[in-house]
């Protein structure tokens, strides 16, 4: 029975590891990071100015809203607005367009053309008064006034706003021969005054 071996080649024949040696040996090997190390951000509780039963600073979005109704300028500028020989007037005093006539004598008809609620009015031509007071009342009241040459000019004062206000009439001027001259209406506070003048040629 034959055998056969693989002799000792002596030390020019291969390469010897060393014992206990490996691939890596000398290498760096990087340090893990310090993730959890010092951070420079100190852990301190934060202190809080709140002090037990004061109020909380409210918000700027806590304010009441506040919405302008466009509807407003749009009634005001229709309370102004004439309508033919018809004008309503609001508020303060006001001056209706001038008429002209050659009537002597003018009469002028008043009333309330809302519901009566006691509104009292006083009537002036040229200064002078006349008619001290009169209340209005849903049929139409009247004056007569003699007319000078050149212009006279007519009043009516607002003495309250009656029950739910404001001061609302109705007052047309007709002369001599009921010929209707102007007709017109307002809504006045208590105290302001409608004005127009009857021009005599």
């Amino acid at each position: 029975m034959s055998a056969f071996a693989q002799g000792d080649f002596g030390s020019g024949g291969g390469v010897r590891m060393p014992s206990g040696s490996g691939i890596m040996t000398g290498a760096a090997v990087p340090a893990p990071p310090k993730i959890f190390g010092n951070t420079g951000i100190k852990d301190e509780p934060v202190k809080s100015t709140f002090r037990i039963g004061e109020e909380l600073p409210r918000s700027i979005f806590d304010k009441p809203e506040t919405f302008v109704n466009p509807n407003d300028r749009l009634r005001d500028e229709l309370n102004k607005k004439a309508i033919g020989d018809l004008q309503v007037a609001s508020g303060q005093d006001m001056v209706f367009r001038e008429v002209r006539t050659n009537t002597a004598v003018a009469r002028i008809r008043y009333r309330d053309h809302e519901f009566p609620d006691g509104d009292l009015i006083r009537i002036y031509c040229n200064g002078v008064v006349q008619k001290f007071t009169a209340q209005l009342e849903s049929d139409f009241q009247s004056i007569e006034l003699t007319l000078v040459r050149g212009g006279n000019e007519l009043e009516f004062e607002a003495l309250n706003q009656g029950l739910s206000g404001p001061n609302t009439a109705e007052f047309e001027i007709v002369d001599q021969d009921g010929t209707l001259l102007a007709s017109h209406r307002w809504n006045l506070n208590t105290g302001s005054r409608a004005k127009i003048v009857i021009h005599k040629n």
